[in-house]
């Protein structure tokens, strides 16, 4: 679901306890020869580790009530009863953060692998990037999709 600042909020529940995820999405179809910086360090991926650097326990909080408000639409209340009573502070056990990166093919560089695997950020965090062959025609075709079910 979305929240307040993670870009979305997931919960596994076919692991036991619940695997939960907060996930820090950024997507760009960045840099592109025009571009003067070359490179995702210095946009998304500079980017999510600032937001992952500035997500505090205030914001944490405000997120897990945000989920706790609206489980029943996606879960059974089995299910939600469980996420409820795990989503109050402390907050759940088995949370893990997630960066995320979606990003054109031709754009991959091992310089920005380099950059996420060592730059130093406070908050521990798994990182995947998804790439695909053209975002910019993947989000028109995504959104064209939305508005069709839309009507």
């Amino acid at each position: 679901t979305s929240v307040h600042k993670m870009d979305g909020f997931f919960v596994d529940s076919s692991t036991q306890p619940f695997t939960f995820y907060a996930v820090e999405a950024k997507s760009s179809i960045l840099p592109t020869p025009k571009t003067p910086a070359k490179g995702h360090r210095y946009g998304i991926l500079n980017q999510m580790i600032e937001s992952l650097e500035k997500y505090g326990a205030v914001d944490e909080r405000f997120d897990f009530t945000t989920v706790r408000d609206i489980l029943e639409a996606s879960f059974s209340a089995g299910e939600a009863a469980v996420i409820r009573a795990a989503l109050f502070p402390p907050g759940p056990e088995n949370l893990v953060r997630l960066g995320m990166a979606v990003i054109n093919e031709s754009t991959i560089d091992t310089k920005d692998d380099d950059f996420i695997l060592t730059e130093q950020c406070p908050v521990q965090f798994d990182f995947r990037a998804v790439t695909v062959t053209d975002l910019s025609a993947l989000a028109e075709a995504a959104y064209n999709r939305i508005l069709k079910l839309k009507g």
